[in-house]
């Protein structure tokens, strides 16, 4: 039986969560790599920071505060990684949609027998009873460890040779915390691309030091497949360089539309983590979208469809608190029409502006410009907002992590001296 996953789905269980966990910080550099039930040494905020239920900076503050940067520097680095992979995808969005080209051209072209091999990994049959598990795991709590992540990656990768991109789309579609950066360059890593001439290989032995054995011990069926020397790397002969690009990311001025009759739209990369915004720009009406493209073609019941219905009650209940009046807060459910419902809002409140945190490059990215080109018809601007933390931390993300944590950690070490003194 697979036991279920607490993942905080709401701001208030997400701050609970991060009290939690705080006193679990210092250890976590040597627990964090083990794969038991429940996975308490781990914090498990991976959902609420994907739908900003929770800031990184609120964070990385909460964590200078109680402990010493040494004492909590792998857990910053677990929270920067993020960042990082978004920052860094921000630079190269090409990459976003060169995986959504492959993927597309798979479920056009490939042949019955990949992709029947492909339903039966994704389905727990793929006769390594370990990874079996790993599979169900996800597919019934929405939720795997990092580390079985990597795990069954690379198995689908250099020990089953299938592509990469219809395993990182298998994830996208399951994870509560489904994040197109971190997904997509991850597998990618795990895959050679992302690093030149490293691949991540799953080993039989690295499963034994981190993997529960009582887990492991019960599903030992096919672990020969996976034992040291026995699997190799697929050669990334595709691997390309991705070409950096402009960010071209203007911070708005708020203070310009002060004194105009503006709404705020709320879609699922921003869960409003704080009222400033809304206080600054006070808008006349907000927008709480819950989905504006839904990835798992399944029932609600589901538990990734479940939780971001979730978290869009949490948004969407704190935005009423702040709004006081539910007429001024309309939801819009997801449909093939949610563009059109936002635009006949925007018109409905004569609005000069809709204003919004910008979607960071993925699904609703890719529907920006169809969006802008249908407001600006309505005669209403669209304003995008920008999280503080995304400007200072993006433009150090073109290259490689290890410079980008030195950047960082500098900065946090000067950040702690400013909370302490």
């Amino acid at each position: 039986m697979i036991p279920p996953i607490s993942m905080a789905a709401s701001r208030d269980q997400a701050l609970s969560a991060l009290n939690d966990f705080l006193p679990k910080v210092p250890f976590y550099g040597q627990k964090r790599n083990r794969v038991i039930p429940g996975h308490e040494d781990v914090s498990r905020l991976s959902g609420a920071l994907r739908h900003r239920l929770i800031q990184e900076s609120e964070i990385v503050d909460a964590v200078l505060h109680h402990h010493s940067f040494q004492a909590g520097e792998k857990y910053l680095q677990e929270v920067f990684w993020r960042t990082y992979w978004k920052g860094w995808l921000e630079w190269h969005p090409s990459v976003w949609a060169d995986y959504k080209h492959s993927l597309k051209a798979w479920h056009d072209g490939a042949d019955d027998r990949a992709q029947e091999r492909a339903v039966a990994l994704m389905e727990g049959r793929s006769g390594v009873a370990i990874m079996d598990f790993f599979a169900q795991e996800l597919t019934q709590t929405g939720y795997l460890h990092n580390h079985a992540r990597m795990w069954w990656a690379s198995f689908w990768i250099h020990v089953e040779r299938l592509p990469w991109y219809v395993g990182a789309d298998f994830f996208m579609r399951h994870l509560c915390d489904a994040d197109v950066a971190s997904n997509t360059l991850g597998w990618r890593w795990v895959a050679g691309l992302q690093t030149a001439g490293k691949s991540y290989l799953v080993r039989a032995s690295n499963l034994r030091k981190y993997c529960e054995p009582s887990l492991l011990e019960a599903h030992q069926a096919g672990l020969e497949r996976l034992e040291d020397g026995v699997v190799e790397a697929w050669p990334a002969s595709y691997l390309t360089i991705p070409c950096v690009e402009t960010l071209g990311r203007p911070t708005a001025d708020l203070s310009r539309w002060v004194d105009c009759r503006v709404g705020w739209w709320v879609h699922p990369e921003d869960g409003l983590a704080d009222q400033k915004a809304l206080q600054k720009a006070n808008p006349v009406s907000v927008l709480c979208t819950s989905r504006v493209h839904e990835t798992l073609r399944s029932s609600v019941s589901a538990p990734s469809p479940r939780y971001r219905h979730q978290v869009a009650d949490d948004v969407r209940q704190r935005v009423l608190s702040f709004m006081g009046s539910g007429d001024r807060v309309p939801t819009v459910e997801p449909s093939e029409h949610w563009m059109e419902s936002l635009v006949q809002w925007a018109s409905k409140n004569h609005l000069e502006a809709v204003l919004a945190y910008r979607p960071f490059v993925g699904s609703i990215h890719d529907q920006v410009t169809d969006l802008e080109i249908q407001l600006e018809a309505a005669g209403v601007a669209i304003v995008w907002v920008e999280r503080e933390w995304d400007t200072t931390w993006f433009p150090y993300a073109k290259k490689g992590f290890f410079p980008f944590w030195k950047s960082a950690g500098q900065q946090l070490q000067a950040r702690q001296i400013s909370l302490t003194s």
